[in-house]
């Protein structure tokens, strides 16, 4: 059977597949620019996520850093080679270094005592807290109170933290009260001594 179509007929049933083909093109552009959309608001959400947390971070940072910064107490951070990654200025004013320069060198170059050096290896290499009262000479004399802990953390990151407490001044009170108690001690022990000496006299009838 043979099936005669007039030009009209042609036109038309090729209208239509242009049509339809047209159709299934701006539904695929529509989806996939559906697609582009949904991924381009899920990106605008993980950015001002991530916005959002960096805000939060710089926030802490600058809390934590105006603590360190106004801290009475010094405090020097070291990686796990004791190299200086962050001191606060009372440790520079304990120690009369610039944590400019300090930072990077091995803290023992940096304040030259062997003592704070032996508490931050072992509190490093045992993960403990060591405490200890050390002297200072230079640049004046000073009664510390030292602490150091070691710190689990990735290569480069601080691994110790040294705090120290000045207790000069608390020490030196307590020396005067220690020579206050002495020497009244002293004083009343004479008289004392001289009473006790005159009731053994009359108890034996020497007058």
């Amino acid at each position: 059977m043979t099936t005669n179509l007039s030009l009209t007929d042609f036109l038309f049933f090729f209208a239509f597949v242009c049509s339809s083909i047209l159709v299934l093109v701006l539904i695929s552009k529509t989806r996939r620019s559906k697609q582009v959309f949904e991924l381009t608001q899920s990106m605008n959400q993980m950015a001002s996520a991530l916005k959002k947390r960096i805000a939060e971070l710089e926030s802490e940072k600058a809390k934590v850093s105006a603590i360190v910064e106004n801290m009475v107490e010094g405090m020097i951070a070291v990686d796990s080679n004791k190299r200086i990654l962050l001191a606060n200025p009372a440790a520079e004013s304990i120690f009369d270094f610039k944590v400019s320069v300090a930072l990077g060198k091995n803290i023992l170059e940096v304040i030259r005592n062997p003592k704070v050096d032996q508490m931050l290896e072992r509190a490093l290499r045992d993960q403990t807290i060591v405490m200890e009262e050390i002297e200072l000479y230079h640049p004046e004399k000073k009664t510390l109170m030292a602490n150091a802990v070691g710190i689990q953390a990735s290569e480069g990151e601080v691994r110790g933290i040294l705090v120290l407490y000045d207790v000069t001044e608390i020490r030196r009170l307590e020396k005067l009260r220690q020579d206050f108690v002495a020497n009244v001690s002293h004083e009343l022990k004479t008289p004392l001594t001289s009473i006790q000496g005159f009731i053994e006299t009359l108890s034996s009838g020497a007058f």
